[in-house]
């Protein structure tokens, strides 16, 4: 059985939905790029992550050219899909599945929404709008969401017509989570080089000695 946090049935403006804004707006300040292996896959796309607390997950596809071409938002068991060319798409998160490893794709284990759901769309937004030093990923997602709000519903929300303000790379000393794995060979290479260390200083303790001991003979 998944154990993630789910918000409460809620419909738009009840107290409910105001108590549920709060949670994901708190998620939301914990948001942040992961750095892990984001080099180009043989189909030309490289894969970029961002992560926030209680399992919030974004997932992106971009491709050589700087195309995103799908992306994966999950958080308190809602999906919202973005495929470049097609509608959006909302979900649920099977509470029957197990839980995958962070930064793991989840269209596998979803059931989608027969509609799309305009309160998971809610959710979504006040998600991203509330993500401190938003970047171009979030900003991206973010622009599609409000854009099919306001195509569907009656309420406004805020209309994002650029995004080239918004960084794609953020310096490392900005983005203080990184994953790294050393390569093999290094590692192997940095112990070679520690006992050839070791073995020089004992060389030059003998050395030593040896002299001493004659100048005392």
């Amino acid at each position: 059985m998944s154990n993630e946090p789910r918000l409460a049935d809620a419909k738009t403006g009840d107290a409910a939905f105001k108590g549920n804004l709060g949670m994901v707006a708190d998620v939301a300040r914990s948001f942040r790029r992961v750095r892990g292996d984001e080099t180009y896959g043989n189909n030309g796309t490289r894969t970029l992550w961002h992560q926030g607390k209680l399992r919030t997950d974004l997932l992106s596809w971009e491709t050589r050219q700087g195309v995103i071409v799908r992306q994966e938002l999950s958080f308190f068991g809602l999906v919202v899909d973005y495929r470049q060319g097609h509608p959006l798409r909302t979900g649920h998160i099977r509470t029957d599945e197990a839980t995958t490893d962070p930064g793991t794709p989840r269209g596998n284990m979803v059931d989608l929404d027969p509609q799309l759901s305009r309160i998971a769309l809610e959710y979504a937004s006040h998600l991203l709008r509330n993500v401190p030093e938003r970047d171009f990923f979030a900003q991206h997602l973010l622009k599609h969401i409000n854009d099919t709000l306001n195509a569907g519903f009656e309420e406004s929300h805020t209309v994002i017509s650029g995004l080239e303000s918004y960084a794609k790379e953020l310096p490392e000393t900005v983005v203080k989570t990184h994953i790294s794995v050393p390569h093999p060979l290094a590692h192997k290479a940095a112990n070679r080089t520690r006992m050839l260390a070791i073995g020089l200083l004992v060389l030059s303790g003998l050395v030593l000695g040896l002299g001493l001991g004659a100048l005392l003979w």
